[in-house]
């Protein structure tokens, strides 16, 4: 655990760094300083252990399946071709070791992120030390594939606010190769464009909370439709989730629902410092995030749609240092952040440790 600890305070220290350079308008230091942040996640996240639930299905992809002489052999059947496509490459390149694919995956995935965190914010600082916070280890520790799909969905997300639709949905076609659960929440990134106080976006979250909440009935019927389009992959996946998945833990939707309540509590305010109009976008976000993880409540599985939306925290959530003109408000909410998240990691510990950075595969504990 003392590593994520020293990368914690290496993340402050450099994004620091970047952002007093910024200010200078000293762009050789501002991204210099940037990219040490880079490549200590990529560091720390991905060649430095080899942890998590998926890991030892990803590595025996690596090692045994793309060690088949033509491509073609291996995407025989598969549905989502290009994450084979990119294992197959990285494989003909280095195939001793899988921490180089880890590296380069890691590289491709943290690049995304990171400048898309930094090109939507002022400042870098509070948007990579909340998503090192909330998303960035989920990647190597659980869900590798699911979270590059995320990444370049994420990555794009301004192509889609500023209509350049062409581009935007070519991004989404590349996600949909590595990851197909994209395709089942398209349509939520172009909802998140509307106005939060629009009437049709409220109806439709409520009757679509309602369905979350009753999605036993329902469950059947979306795989049948799945199942009708082809998907017979994702169908396999997830058809019998409802069986034989337990629900995640209320923390998860705890910790989710204080910005949402304080965007909404001190959105006047936020908006009159809403510097690039994506205010609403983020906020659509968050609550679509909290749905998919009342979802989860009942359906553990349901939960990895919620990590779609909720990666925009971490530009939502430093927004709100200039909302509060008390100081003993922003001092309060910053405890209740703290709280929340430290309640969340102990809770989560011993039942999905997969998806902490603070365990080995095995179980043993980080020191």
């Amino acid at each position: 655990m003392v590593i994520y600890i020293l990368f914690l305070l290496w993340a402050i220290i450099m994004c620091y760094l970047s952002d007093k350079y910024k200010r200078l308008q000293n762009k050789r230091l501002e991204y210099f300083f940037f990219i040490l942040v880079l490549a200590g996640a990529v560091y720390v996240y991905t060649i430095r252990w080899n942890v998590g639930t998926d890991f030892g299905t990803y590595r025996e992809i690596f090692y045994y399946a793309t060690g088949r002489a033509k491509l073609a052999d291996l995407l025989k059947g598969e549905k989502e071709k290009l994450f084979s496509i990119i294992d197959w490459i990285i494989y003909q390149i280095h195939h001793k070791d899988y921490r180089f694919h880890s590296f380069v995956y890691g590289v491709i995935i943290y690049s995304m992120a990171f400048f898309t965190l930094k090109k939507n914010s002022a400042y870098c600082l509070f948007p990579v030390l909340f998503y090192i916070l909330t998303h960035a280890y989920t990647f190597s520790f659980n869900g590798m594939r699911q979270g590059f799909a995320l990444t370049i969905c994420f990555a794009a997300h301004m192509l889609l606010i500023e209509k350049k639709y062409k581009q935007y949905l070519f991004f989404i076609f590349l996600a949909m190769e590595i990851h197909i659960t994209t395709i089942m929440v398209l349509p939520f990134f172009f909802m998140g464009r509307l106005d939060i106080k629009n009437k049709k976006l409220i109806i439709f979250e409520c009757v679509f909370l309602i369905a979350m909440l009753t999605i036993g009935s329902l469950w059947d019927n979306i795989m049948n439709i799945l199942s009708g389009a082809g998907q017979d992959k994702l169908v396999n996946d997830y058809g019998s989730a409802l069986k034989s998945s337990h629900g995640t833990k209320p923390i998860r939707l705890i910790i989710q629902m204080p910005p949402i309540v304080v965007a909404l509590w001190k959105y006047k305010n936020l908006k009159q410092n809403d510097y690039n109009n994506m205010l609403d976008y983020y906020i659509n976000m968050s609550v679509f995030s909290a749905i998919f993880t009342v979802a989860g409540l009942r359906v553990v599985t349901l939960v990895r749609f919620a990590s779609y939306f909720n990666i925009y925290q971490s530009l939502l959530i430093p927004r709100f240092f200039t909302a509060f003109k008390d100081k003993k408000d922003q001092q309060i909410f910053n405890l209740a952040l703290i709280v929340c998240y430290l309640a969340a990691w102990y809770v989560l510990l011993h039942v999905d440790s997969n998806l902490l950075p603070f365990r080995l595969m095995n179980g043993t504990r980080f020191n």
